[in-house]
């Protein structure tokens, strides 16, 4: 009966340290991120009450994200112009093929 007791004392001290993992973390992440909010917040896409509490949060202070670039039109010059034509390769002096 006490090695059950100390089975069952093990795997509820294990699920109460993984529960409190899973709620502190993002919550540590939001404190980090309150000090240098960025347009990324995490925990946004957590279906529960920390979800909600960082949802409000990033609406509340998070910056705009930046705009992103506009595409430029890349020049199709390259594809109109012919290809160099280069000299033919000379043998210099003192250089001989070995067959």
């Amino acid at each position: 009966m006490g090695i059950l007791a100390a089975i069952l004392l093990a795997l509820a001290l294990t699920l109460s340290l993984r529960l409190g993992r899973f709620i502190s973390t993002p919550l540590l992440q939001l404190r980090v991120w309150l000090r240098d909010p960025h347009p990324y917040t995490p925990g946004i896409e957590r279906q529960d009450e920390i979800g909600d509490l960082a949802r409000q949060l990033h609406a509340r202070l998070a910056p705009p994200p930046p705009p992103e670039p506009e595409e430029e039109d890349e020049p199709d010059d390259f594809d109109d112009m012919p290809a160099p034509k280069t000299a033919p390769r000379t043998k210099r002096a003192g250089q001989t093929r070995h067959r």
